[in-house]
């Protein structure tokens, strides 16, 4: 089997705000993948994991103030039917003001999560996950679709 997680990607503009600089914007990098699995063994991807995790790029201006929800899927599927279970634990998502490994700060993909971006540019969010295979699982292609909303507070 051999599973991915396709990234898509949403910039909510909010209210009117005084802040100069670039707009709101979000770009997927990388999709989150397990790779090839074996029915009945959990896989975890870290959100540390350069070469797995999902990685998105957020830009915003300096000390504006967003919001930052996720989508998350219960289940991958493939074409021909089967599912396979997901997780996403709630130190499965990172932000990085740099992208580095250095400032990172945890929180849970699960829930709205809020920040005031402290530089103008580019900042980047990581996210892992586990996925569950049943023993019996069909062999195949999984997939399913991660959505990333960053909404402007207007602060």
């Amino acid at each position: 089997m051999t599973l991915s997680i396709g990234l898509l990607a949403i910039a909510v503009p909010g209210a009117a705000s005084a802040q100069e600089g670039p707009p709101l914007a979000v770009q997927g990098q990388q999709d989150l993948s397990f790779g090839e699995l074996l029915g009945g063994l959990a896989t975890q991807v870290s959100p540390n994991d350069a070469g797995r995790n999902a990685q998105l790029r957020i830009r915003g201006a300096r000390d504006q103030t967003i919001e930052i929800s996720f989508e998350l899927p219960a289940e991958m599927t493939r074409p021909e039917g089967g599912s396979i279970p997901l997780l996403f634990g709630v130190a499965d998502a990172q932000f990085s003001a740099s992208g580095s490994t250095g400032d990172r700060i945890p929180f849970d993909p699960n829930t709205p999560w809020t920040i005031t971006l402290t530089q103008q540019g580019w900042s980047w969010i990581f996210l892992g996950g586990t996925v569950q295979p049943p023993a019996q699982a069909p062999l195949g292609n999984y997939s399913a679709t991660i959505t990333l909303t960053l909404s402007d507070l207007g602060s």
